[in-house]
């Protein structure tokens, strides 16, 4: 588990945790710190755990537990047609850890945080100081990032990422903007949401340019009466995919694609 890696690494307390957002994946494991931890995220991702709304969301239903049930079928089906007793015992071995995540999914408490910002937070522990920043809306509107001048890194959560981050909640047109805000920050090392350390701001300019195409091409084709699936077909993002290997082929997430249709039609428009 987290507590008992972490506890590889130091003999010291935990005494905060930083939500960076509210999908299940970053926070749905807050109830295992217990009520002496304090538990920092933003107003919205207070709001958003605080009840059992957030287990019906459309993030955690495709991507939590229909992810889930649709690699049980896959992996089931593939244990079955195995010839090979190695293979089949790597499937069965990966069978039996989604099952272990399966019965931990079944015990989720979703836990919001007992401690939130609307804009700016600074911790100063010893000689560490720590800022927690909100920059506006991105991959969901309560993205924070974990900024630690001295050590000149910054933690951002899936506003960015090594890859491409999920849209279905995004606010894409203003993701590059809030980007530019993190990039005013004075950091050298990014440890993203998802994906390996990096250094640099290169690739964080590289998913600006690629949101603001993905933005301009979704609006293009909902003003020529083009429905979101189709869009998501035609929507075309392979120049990006130098800088972004996630985009070497044709197509999108047809989730983000019903969120920027979403918005345009309702600037208020909920996630679903």
């Amino acid at each position: 588990t987290f507590i008992a890696d972490v506890k590889t690494l130091t003999n010291k307390p935990i005494k905060y945790v930083v939500d960076t957002h509210y999908h299940y994946d970053h926070a749905f494991g807050n109830q295992v710190f217990g009520p002496d931890v304090t538990i920092i995220g933003h107003d919205t991702t207070r709001r958003r755990l605080n009840g059992p709304g957030s287990l019906k969301e459309r993030t955690y239903l495709t991507n939590g537990t229909g992810a889930i049930a649709t690699r049980f079928t896959m992996l089931k089906r593939q244990i079955s047609e195995a010839t090979d007793a190695q293979q089949r015992a790597i499937l069965e071995r990966q069978l039996a850890i989604h099952q272990q995540y399966a019965d931990e999914q079944a015990k989720i408490r979703p836990t919001p945080p007992n401690a939130t910002l609307s804009r700016d937070m600074t911790l100063v522990r010893g000689t560490r100081e720590i800022q927690i920043r909100f920059f506006g809306r991105a991959h969901t509107d309560g993205d924070i990032v974990v900024f630690l001048p001295k050590e000149r890194m910054v933690a951002t959560g899936d506003m960015i990422t090594s890859a491409l981050s999920y849209t279905g909640d995004a606010f894409v047109e203003e993701w590059p903007a809030t980007l530019e805000g993190v990039l005013s920050l004075d950091f050298d090392t990014v440890l993203p949401g998802h994906g390996s350390v990096f250094k640099g701001k290169d690739h964080i300019r590289n998913l600006q340019a690629y949101w603001r195409d993905f933005y301009q091409q979704a609006t293009s084709l909902r003003k020529q009466g083009v429905s979101p699936e189709e869009a998501a077909k035609r929507i075309d993002l392979t120049k990006h995919a130098g800088a972004i290997p996630a985009a070497k082929t044709p197509g999108v997430d047809v989730r983000g694609v019903d969120r920027i249709y979403d918005l345009a039609a309702n600037p208020n428009a909920p996630v679903r």
